[in-house]
């Protein structure tokens, strides 16, 4: 790795650690760090080194889950919830009840944020997974409609479905 190289990768590494360090005193902020007996920061650090390893694991498995790419945000939720209920300071029975209830809360915030991560991020008009914008194949190998064997009479949908368009005009709206 040349000098320069290094130079970059050293600069990329501080930006990702400097926003580690924020992400993780958001997280303290949020959950009221500073304010809480030493029992209960001994509790929440207990539980946030959890949280990070199940983090960790799911983006290892899979980094484009909403549980991966949006992680922070859905705990950030959960913390806010935590602090509002005194969560670090009640007893293991407590706490678990607190989580078996907030679960369901939890999993809807999972899916409004993946509802917006998807608005946001839709494909470009003739990419996988764009909308047919009023032609059922707009490029090479990108189908709109219904896939269905070209031998069958208009109208008729039964058959094998296909995954891929091989040519276009092959498939009907």
């Amino acid at each position: 790795m040349s000098a320069e190289d290094q130079a970059a990768w050293d600069e990329e590494r501080a930006e990702r650690i400097a926003q580690r360090d924020a992400a993780d005193a958001l997280d303290r902020e949020n959950a009221d760090f500073e304010n809480m007996s030493d029992d209960a920061k001994a509790v929440y650090d207990a539980e946030y080194l959890k949280w990070k390893k199940e983090w960790f694991a799911v983006c290892q498995e899979s980094p484009d889950s909403i549980d991966c790419r949006k992680g922070r945000e859905i705990r950030d939720a959960v913390e806010l919830a935590r602090n509002s209920d005194g969560y670090y300071e009640k007893d293991a029975d407590a706490r678990e009840t607190f989580d078996d209830t907030q679960a369901e809360e939890t999993d809807k915030e999972a899916s409004a944020l993946a509802v917006a991560w998807k608005e946001d991020n839709k494909p470009a008009s003739g990419e996988p997974g764009s909308a047919c914008a009023g032609s059922s194949c707009v490029t090479e190998g990108h189908c709109c409609g219904t896939s269905t064997p070209v031998s069958n009479a208009a109208g008729v949908t039964d058959g094998q479905e296909t995954s891929v368009c091989a040519t276009i005009g092959k498939w009907t709206d």
